[in-house]
């Protein structure tokens, strides 16, 4: 047994230990750190129970009068006490760490050590308290493959939604080469047509880019006054004086910068069914962030999982807030700890994104503020944006998640609950949809005025100074897992280029018919996972044995992907007001029910799903 802390707490501490023993505690021994660590001796368990040890860090002046054991010392052995002290007594100063121990029956009836604290998940510990161990997720067989299923899923995620994307631009009246400029003008009314078999709106994404967290606002465009409208709250300006506030805005940061400009503009649902209250959820973001603050802690870190997940869900439901909340709590920890090395910059870098990031790829893949229809097909899409963004949510989530404690260099405790940040952000986006669909049914005029139709676009400087800056965050983020390797920059360099060249997308031929054979939405995210499944095979079978796979697979998976990206950059769209074939009106009910086995079949090959 050992315990590992930083150079400056080991060069002025030592370590106590002591046993539970009934109402009292056990005085084990006293040992100094060598080097950053402090370790017992081998010891065995003679008797079958539990076992719960306490060890106590105190400085080299603490003197400790304690009566020791026969034969004593830090895990010499356990047996002839000569005293005992109360719980009381054993609390030498405030860092301590307990740690419970299970001897069970193992081979010949021998009693087995059980650590029930223990984690087999990688970069993970279960002790809030206790300071985190240095994390490689390199050195162990574990960790190389955890980074290879974070390479997978981010390449997924990115080629899929990107595609989902350009084909909502396309459809959008091909203005693709504005990737990271204006959104188009919706100029629709709002076209409830009670006899129609089919949706009048793509449903397949909003309009955006992914693959650089790119996010265009999303249009909203109607003349109906609604049951909401006539609120006669609504009259008074305390109620409405963000509306005209936040619209101006939105459009103001559109030049500037697309993805500030949308995380504003995300919570313009919520601004058209409570007003001005509203600002309630930005003040709950900052409150989450003191109070995670305020927990006891001894280094640079992530907030407790409990204020950390409440955050992320705060963030599902208004982008603004989210980002608000991680920045006061990352700014809270820099200013208290200060920053060692570049893994803290990182770290809190994740912070940050599971603030605001899932909210952005989830409207980004698939749009969810509609102007209301009363035909069964809208109501098919609207269920099916509820069954497709909560696997989508969950499963990107829980990625981000686990990746955490490879950008921080270190074990982290959230890395242990990335299953319950995938479940309950996943209910968040449910609620979210129904939530937006309240807004543009029952406040339908509001949100049009509150949700601009069209903004400006950006200059073709700021994309490519946005780029760079993309470009530069893509490989500082991506060296806490792979090192500063010369993979890392072809990598990333194969991540951004999409995004370059759908700048003159616009000027490469387009062949309706391969338009019509692309899938997009669903089956182009399963087209992707089963690209990457085979290619990641063919790289996992030619590389076996090599130390470096994981940086050559992040540098070659991406390219299928890519090429998926840029083959249907010479299919944008079809001809005139052409549907795709499996949207025409007499295979309508081949494309709803082959969707929900489509779905099943992504979910299985992503993992989630067990077919």
């Amino acid at each position: 047994m050992s315990v590992e802390v930083s150079p400056e707490i080991a060069a002025v501490s030592d370590v106590v230990a002591f046993l539970e023993t009934g109402d009292l505690w056990q005085y084990l021994g006293r040992t100094s750190f060598v080097g950053t660590t402090a370790s017992s001796a081998d010891f065995t368990v003679a008797k079958l129970g539990q076992y719960k040890i306490r060890l106590v860090i105190i400085g080299k002046d603490v003197v400790t009068n304690m009566s020791v054991p026969k034969v004593a010392g830090f895990g010499k052995g356990l047996s002839n006490f000569s005293s005992a002290v109360n719980s009381d007594q054993t609390l030498l100063s405030q860092q301590q760490v307990d740690i419970t121990l299970d001897g069970i029956a193992g081979a010949n009836g021998v009693p087995t050590v059980v650590d029930p604290n223990a984690t087999s998940v990688p970069g993970a510990q279960t002790d809030e308290n206790a300071p985190s161990q240095p994390y490689d997720p390199l050195a162990s067989p574990e960790g190389v493959k955890a980074v290879a299923e974070a390479v997978g899923t981010a390449v997924v995620v990115a080629g899929a939604v990107a595609g989902a994307v350009a084909g909502a631009v396309a459809g959008a009246g091909g203005s693709a080469g504005s990737s990271g400029g204006s959104s188009s003008s919706s100029n629709s009314s709002s076209s409830a047509r009670a006899g129609s078999e089919s949706s009048s709106q793509n449903t397949d994404s909003s309009e955006g880019e992914i693959s650089t967290l790119d996010a265009e606002v999303e249009s909203f465009t109607t003349a109906k006054v609604s049951w909401g409208d006539q609120i006669p709250i609504f009259k008074l300006k305390i109620f409405t004086f963000l509306d005209r506030f936040t619209h101006d805005l939105t459009v103001a940061l559109a030049k500037f910068s697309p993805v500030i400009s949308k995380i504003v503009n995300d919570g313009a649902y919520l601004r058209s069914i409570f007003g001005s209250m509203w600002l309630a959820a930005p003040i709950t973001g900052v409150v989450l962030a003191a109070v995670a603050l305020a927990q006891p802690s001894i280094e640079l870190r992530p907030p407790t999982w409990e204020l950390f997940l409440a955050i992320a869900i705060l963030g599902m439901f208004d982008a603004f807030s989210g980002m608000l909340a991680t920045i006061v709590y990352s700014i809270g920890m820099i200013s208290i700890y200060g920053i060692s090395d570049i893994s803290d910059i990182r770290l809190m870098l994740g912070v940050l994104l599971l603030g605001f990031g899932p909210a952005l790829i989830g409207v980004a893949f698939r749009a969810i503020r509609k102007q209301y229809e009363t035909s069964f097909a809208y109501l098919w899409d609207r269920l099916v944006d509820i069954a497709v963004l909560t696997f989508f949510i969950g499963w990107s989530v829980s990625a981000m998640v686990a990746t955490l404690p490879a950008l921080a260099g270190r074990t982290l405790v959230v890395a242990n609950y990335s299953a319950e940040f995938s479940i309950f952000l996943a209910i968040a986006i449910a609620i979210r949809i129904l939530l937006e669909e309240l807004a543009a049914r029952g406040f339908s005029k509001r949100l049009d005025t509150i949700n601009p139709t069209e903004v400006p676009s950006t200059s073709q400087v700021q994309k490519v100074i946005s780029t760079g800056v993309r470009l530069f965050l893509f490989i500082f983020v991506t060296a806490a897992f792979m090192g500063n390797v010369w993979q890392v920059w072809v990598g990333s360099l194969i991540f951004i280029l999409p995004n370059i060249l759908s700048w003159f997308q616009d000027r490469f031929p387009n062949y309706p018919w391969l338009w019509r054979l692309l899938p997009q939405g669903v089956p182009g995210l399963a087209l992707t996972l089963i690209v990457s499944s085979v290619s990641g095979g063919i790289i996992g079978s030619w590389l076996e044995g090599n130390p470096e796979y994981p940086q050559y697979l992040f540098m070659l998976l991406p390219i299928p992907v890519f090429l998926l990206g840029l083959i249907g950059m010479f299919g944008r769209e079809g001809n005139e007001d052409e549907e795709r074939p499996i949207m025409a009106h007499k295979w309508r009910w081949v494309y709803r029910i082959g969707g929900i086995g489509m779905l099943a079949l992504t979910m299985n090959l992503a993992g989630v799903l067990v077919i």
